[in-house]
C-alpha cells in the first residue's frame, strides 16, 4: 500500500470539516511563535508577503485594481473592511465561484499594488510559498503501537492570529470530479526531511495565499482550501486534529464513514493539506474581476434643486480616497458616484481647495 493512500482518502472527510474550520500555518523546524512572522527573505524575497490583507481573522489577496480572492467558505459581509497595506477598505459586493471555493470581494478605493494571477498553473513537484494566519504548533503527538511509540507530529496549538509563512511542494492534482465536486485542487504532504520550513495547516488560515515562482517572479497559484482530519488513537476514540509527518498507526475516517486505521508499519503516512488552483479558474475570475465597481466620479451641481455633472477634479488619489476640487464656484454642491453605498467621510478646505476623504 502506498503511504499516502490512506491520507488521501481522508480528503473528502477533511472537505466536510472545512464547512465549518479553517487552517493556518505549522513549521516542521520549530515551534516559536516568532518564527517566519516577517516577511521572507534571501530566495524568498517578495513571494508573496506584500500583497496579503486581513479580511476580519482571515487572509485576502488583491488581484485586481479594487478586489481581492479569498476563501469563499470564510463567510464575511458586505461593508466589512479589508485592511491591507495600513488601510480600511470597505468592502461593496463579491462575487462566489460556483464551481470552487473562491470568492471574489470589491471594495471601495483601489489598491496600491495587487498580486499576479498564475498563468500556466501548477504541476507535481513545484515548490510552493505558503501564507496563513492562526495557530502555533502544539504539543508533540505520539502514537504507541504494540512494538513501540513513536512521534507522529503536532497537535493544533493556541491561535494568535499571526501571519506567518512556510514551503512546500506540490504532491499531486485533483480535478473537479477527483475532489468530489470541490472545483480544482493542488495537494501538498507535511513531510519529515523536508527542511525547517516545510509546512502544514491548521485552525486560522483558510483564504491564505500560496505562491510559486515563475520566469517573471512570484505568482498566486492557489487558495488555502481543507486538510486531511480528524484523526483518533482509535475506532471509538475522541476526534483530533493535528499536523502529521507519521500517523501510522491512527484511524482515519474513509469516505464511507467508517474509522479504519493506517496499518502501522506505513512509512511516512503524512497527513495533507489542499487549496485551490487560481489559474484553472482562470476564466472565471476574470469574470467576476469585471464586475468590479468603477473608479470613484465627483458630480457637481451649481444650481438648486440640484443637477449634476460630472466634473474633473485637481487630483484624485483612489488609494488614499482623496478628492480634490477647485472652490472657485460659492454654493456648488458636490456628490459622489462609483462603487455601491459610496459616501463622503469628511470634507475640508486647504489651501484654497476642497478636500473630500470618501469611503
Amino acid at each position: 500500500m502506498s503511504s499516502k493512500t490512506p491520507m488521501r482518502l481522508a480528503m473528502v472527510a477533511a472537505f466536510v470539516l472545512m464547512a465549518t474550520r479553517s487552517f493556518a500555518i505549522i513549521l516542521m523546524g520549530t515551534s516559536d511563535p516568532d518564527a517566519n512572522t516577517a516577511a521572507p527573505t534571501g530566495a524568498l524575497q517578495d513571494s508573496g508577503w506584500q500583497w496579503i490583507g486581513t479580511f476580519g481573522a482571515f487572509c485576502g489577496t488583491p488581484i485586481g485594481p479594487s478586489s481581492f480572492v479569498t476563501a469563499s467558505h470564510i463567510g464575511g459581509t458586505v461593508g466589512q473592511n479589508f485592511r491591507f497595506d495600513g488601510q480600511d477598505y470597505r468592502t461593496t459586493g463579491f462575487t462566489i465561484d460556483p464551481a470552487s471555493d473562491l470568492r471574489v470581494w470589491h471594495v471601495c478605493g483601489e489598491f496600491a499594488r495587487k498580486a499576479t494571477i498564475d498563468e500556466t498553473d501548477v504541476a507535481t513537484g513545484d515548490g510552493l510559498v505558503v501564507f496563513g494566519r492562526g495557530t502555533q504548533r502544539g504539543a508533540v503527538l505520539t502514537v504507541d503501537l504494540p512494538g513501540g511509540s513513536h512521534a507522529a507530529g503536532w497537535r493544533w496549538g493556541p491561535s494568535d492570529a499571526l501571519l506567518r509563512w512556510g514551503t512546500n511542494t506540490v504532491y499531486t492534482l485533483y480535478d473537479n470530479t477527483q475532489s468530489g465536486g470541490r472545483g480544482p485542487l493542488l495537494a501538498a504532504n507535511f513531510d519529515a526531511g523536508q527542511g525547517a520550513d516545510e509546512c502544514a495547516l491548521s485552525l486560522g488560515d483558510s483564504g491564505g495565499p500560496v505562491f510559486v515562482h515563475r520566469a517573471g517572479g512570484w505568482r498566486l497559484a492557489a487558495i488555502n482550501y481543507a486538510v486531511d482530519g480528524p484523526f483518533r488513537f482509535s475506532a471509538t476514540g475522541t476526534d483530533f486534529n493535528a499536523a502529521l509527518y507519521d500517523g501510522a498507526g491512527l484511524y482515519y475516517q474513509n469516505d464511507a464513514g467508517v474509522w479504519v486505521q493506517i496499518p502501522p508499519d506505513t512509512l511516512g503516512a503524512s497527513a495533507g493539506f489542499y487549496c485551490t488552483r487560481v489559474a484553472a479558474r482562470r476564466a472565471w475570475l476574470d469574470t467576476a474581476l469585471a464586475s468590479a465597481p468603477p473608479r470613484a466620479r465627483v458630480e457637481a451641481s451649481d444650481a438648486w434643486p440640484p443637477s449634476f455633472h460630472e466634473i474633473v477634479p485637481v487630483s484624485h488619489d483612489p488609494v488614499a480616497r482623496v478628492i480634490v476640487c477647485d472652490a472657485d464656484a460659492p454654493g456648488r454642491v458636490y456628490r459622489l458616484s462609483g462603487a455601491p453605498g459610496i459616501r463622503i467621510a469628511s470634507v475640508s478646505m486647504i489651501g484654497g481647495k476642497i478636500r473630500m476623504v470618501y469611503e
